[in-house]
């Protein structure tokens, strides 16, 4: 399979072509975390599919067409809310959702370098940027990490991280690499 981009490649009738780096689950786990992720899960783009959980619209494939895997990266936030204030707790989630946004863009890159077409979704998938206030779904990061195995949401779509408690903040990474799910 070629791959359009620079990095690594080849060259062929005067374009550059992406050579295809074989990688593990285990070395993107330890990039993602490298990077500033103390959780990395995987879920395939089935389980969006078998379940009737998330409006077709809004299915990886559907954002991005060459979605086969969906890489959750997280954060959680360890400081007991109780002890926080209003100010502390909104800079902390600023810098959270900063670090995931530059997380999520650099795994996007390390996987686009290595042969392996993705893209990140920003943890404001909301579209709450938009003009009017019309919040605008584009894609959920708790689906995506309980479809990775991390995490139950509620039947009002509330997120519960498994292992953090509710304080894990999420982001994803769509690719065209085809990897195994998490369980």
């Amino acid at each position: 399979m070629e791959f359009w981009g620079w990095g690594k490649h080849n060259r062929k009738r005067g374009v550059a072509i992406l050579a295809q780096i074989e990688l593990t689950t285990a070395e993107i786990m330890e990039q993602a975390r490298n990077l500033g992720a103390e959780f990395v899960g995987f879920a395939t783009i089935d389980r969006w599919e078998k379940s009737e959980d998330v409006p077709i619209a809004l299915h990886p494939h559907r954002i991005w067409p060459q979605t086969k895997t969906v890489i959750v990266l997280g954060v959680p936030s360890w400081q007991p809310s109780e002890e926080k204030s209003p100010t502390i707790v909104r800079e902390q989630s600023s810098v959270i959702n900063n670090l995931l946004d530059e997380v999520a863009y650099r795994l996007a890159v390390y996987l686009n370098r290595n042969g392996y077409p993705a893209v990140n979704i920003p943890w404001d998938s909301e579209g709450e940027g938009i003009p009017e206030h019309k919040t605008i779904a584009v894609f959920s990061h708790a689906w995506a990490g309980h479809y990775a195995g991390q995490s139950q949401v509620s039947k009002n779509n509330i997120f519960w991280a498994t292992k953090y408690n509710p304080q894990l903040n999420l982001v994803s990474v769509l690719t065209a690499f085809e990897l195994k799910g998490d369980a």
